[in-house]
């Protein structure tokens, strides 16, 4: 193995934690659609039940307590991460100083980086604990998006179900039917209140995890740079990586993958005149450049006086498959990743769907988005196979939609 944290391995890597998550979100989901789950027709005394939710809905001690399960098993998961990527970039970095043949760090230094690590590590285990006390749903409305905490969603979903019925616009039925696509539809999400902004949980595990690892292998490089005296530095490389380009030149991925850089301290030149400068040429420390948000490619320090680059020029080139046309439009490596990734996301959200609605017992919506299921999943394996792409299930997986949950959906 050439690189201690590979794309690969960033790109696998929180998948454990975000599991965790998804039980936690059909947990939630279940629970909720269960509790609508009320009489098949309006009357006085079901509108009290409705109410009688309601007020049960303020506290919803199995949820706090679920939450406060999940924030301790998260902590358990990226501490084991962490300690797996310090022992592959220490493993990676003993074989640099012996080839280098360079003394160990001393104590101090070891000392100082752990210091660091820690720091990393606590920041990064912050951020998920911040994720919990701020999940929610983002639910639609006439005025945009509005983020809702869990209880607040329920609640306002019950009340607009109520308000529906008691009007006499809608039925029992579709009422509860919109109330559970509106929640599922939502799924978990996390909001950063200072901006407003929110992503789904899953993409914010993701982001962080490997947020806190590349910062932990930067460290080390930066580090190992001043222990075998050097100011290189070899970024990682793989197929299908962002090749759109921006304003700055480093949008494109493409541009620097895979390629040797100085790294200078004061805007010096390179002493030796082959390597460009390392931040302004992969936009290291900008959320769209290197080891920024859902990038995979890291970086490590090297000797090009010791060190073979990784990859020739013909190879970096040739990393991508040749495009493709697919149903008249035609893609490359990185648009069929993405087209992938999109399909993905529609499975989850149609099975997110079926749990509600298998919940709430509503046969007849749950038909219907089991038809829905059914047609993608035969367009992701067409698509897949088109662009002679790795069908990757697991990445449309969701929690509590298991095989039993599988074979009932094939049979409607």
């Amino acid at each position: 193995m050439r690189y201690p944290v590979t794309p690969e391995y960033l790109q696998d890597a929180p998948s454990q934690l975000i599991q965790l998550y998804e039980e936690f979100e059909a947990d939630v989901l279940n629970d909720l659609c269960r509790r609508m789950r009320l009489s098949g027709t309006i009357t006085e005394s079901a509108l009290n039940q409705i109410r009688a939710l309601q007020q049960q809905g303020q506290s919803f001690p199995y949820i706090e307590k679920r939450l406060r399960q999940l924030t301790g098993e998260s902590r358990k998961e990226i501490e084991r991460m962490f300690d797996e990527a310090v022992e592959r970039n220490a493993a990676y970095y003993r074989g640099v100083i012996d080839k280098a043949e360079i003394v160990a760090p001393n104590p101090e230094w070891e000392s100082m980086l752990q210091e660091q690590l820690d720091a990393i590590r606590m920041q990064t285990l912050e951020e998920m604990k911040n994720l919990t006390q701020s999940m929610g749903f983002a639910i639609r409305t006439g005025e945009g998006v509005k983020f809702y905490g869990i209880a607040d969603a329920y609640q306002r979903a019950l009340d607009k179900a109520a308000l529906k019925v008691a009007s006499g616009s809608f039925d029992y039925n579709t009422a509860i039917r919109g109330a559970v696509t509106e929640l599922t539809d939502s799924g978990l999400q996390m909001v950063n209140y200072a901006s407003g902004w929110h992503n789904r949980v899953d993409v914010a595990t993701r982001r962080a995890t490997m947020t806190g690892i590349t910062q932990l292998s930067g460290r080390y490089s930066e580090q190992m740079m001043e222990t075998i005296g050097t100011r290189y530095v070899e970024t990682t490389a793989h197929s299908g990586a962002r090749n759109i380009q921006g304003p700055n030149g480093w949008e494109a991925h493409t541009a620097w993958q895979g390629k040797i850089f100085y790294w200078s301290k004061n805007g010096e030149k390179d002493p030796l005149h082959k390597y460009p400068d390392f931040v302004k040429k992969t936009g290291y420390g900008d959320v769209r450049g290197l080891c920024g948000a859902g990038c995979r490619h890291s970086f490590y320090a090297v000797d090009p006086d010791v060190n073979e680059p990784t990859y020739t020029a013909d190879e970096l080139k040739n990393i991508d498959p040749p495009p493709f046309t697919y149903q008249g439009r035609e893609y490359d490596a990185y648009a069929a990743t993405q087209k992938q990734r999109q399909i993905e996301t529609k499975m989850r959200e149609l099975k997110r769907r079926l749990i509600g609605f298998d919940a709430s017992g509503d046969e007849k919506a749950y038909t219907a988005n089991a038809v829905r299921l059914r047609r993608l999943s035969e367009e992701y394996k067409k698509f897949s196979k088109a662009a002679k792409l790795r069908e990757q299930p697991e990445r449309a997986q969701v929690y509590g939609f298991g095989r039993n949950q599988a074979a009932k959906a094939r049979r409607k």
